[in-house]
């Protein structure tokens, strides 16, 4: 009996075989991604890292727009908070919600985007600005317009809010109390004026060099307070280190320029790097010592 029909093969070659990989080439397969992976990793975070640092700059680009358009409104600098003493509800920054204002076009007080502008990207200790009412300590009353405040808006308490951003209040010197003046941008609001001013927002006037005046940068938000206002003699409102180890800095000119944490707080005026420092932080531009 012939066996039945079978088609030609010739020229179709050897039958398909699938093949396996072995575990030897799976690790290596393995291996090699994440050889990849631990290169490219680094990049990436790096690139994310540098592109944060470009949007705190126009963060702070922007906060500068409104200080100069608060400066030219009034003839002062706004000031760093309402003082009513230590941990008390009623003190309170002020800078941030009358810049707030200054720069307010066709956007209502509690606008999101207007809020993510007083935020740096890559502090991630400090709060998120929300517009949020209610009544109470730490809450506005109609008083509080004049420092910018809805009435029943959340006050932007110094010891319970942490703050990207912060003020240059006192300089390297003196904070005013007493017969020195002021070398910073002004701080408490409502203390209890002195002769010299203590107490009293800063006359524009008294910025000698805005080009070379410190007036925002990033903040130590470390949950410790105060951190709406840098000091360079107090590390617990230094300058922050989000950015490389050191901070943006905007300067009273509006011009933004990074520097290392060490270098802001090195206002030591026996060396040539510490005295141009500690000029930077003053009004007049002179080297001042704190008692």
């Amino acid at each position: 009996m012939r066996p039945p029909f079978m088609p030609c093969r010739a020229g179709l070659g050897t039958p398909h075989r699938f093949v396996a990989f072995t575990l030897i080439e799976l690790l290596v397969v393995i291996g090699t991604i994440a050889l990849l992976l631990a290169i490219l990793l680094p990049v990436i975070s790096k690139s994310r890292r540098a592109a944060e640092e470009v949007k705190c700059a126009g963060n702070l680009r922007q906060i500068g727009i409104a200080l100069t358009t608060y400066i030219s409104e009034t003839g002062y600098y706004p000031g760093c908070q309402h003082f009513a003493g230590f941990g008390d509800d009623r003190t309170f920054a002020v800078w941030p919600t009358r810049l707030r204002n200054a720069m307010q076009v066709g956007a209502s007080v509690g606008s999101d985007g207007m809020h993510k502008v007083f935020r740096c990207p890559s502090n991630v200790f400090a709060n998120d600005w929300k517009f949020e009412t209610g009544l109470g300590s730490p809450f506005a009353t109609d008083s509080d317009q004049g420092y910018g405040y809805q009435p029943g808006e959340r006050l932007l308490q110094v010891d319970h809010i942490a703050f990207s951003y912060a003020y240059n209040d006192w300089g390297a010197g003196p904070n005013g109390a007493g017969d020195a003046e002021q070398t910073g941008l002004g701080g408490d609001i409502t203390y209890p004026l002195q002769k010299n001013g203590y107490g009293h927002e800063l006359k524009a006037s008294r910025v000698r060099r805005s080009s070379e005046m410190i007036a925002v940068s990033d903040s130590t938000s470390n949950g410790g307070g105060f951190n709406y206002n840098i000091d360079p003699r107090e590390a617990p409102q230094y300058p922050g280190s989000v950015h490389r180890g050191g901070a943006n800095v905007m300067f009273c000119d509006t011009h933004i320029q990074w520097f290392s944490q060490a270098d802001l707080i090195n206002v030591d005026p026996s060396t040539p790097a510490g005295a141009a420092m500690n000029r930077l932080w003053n009004n007049d531009n002179e080297v001042h010592l704190r008692n």
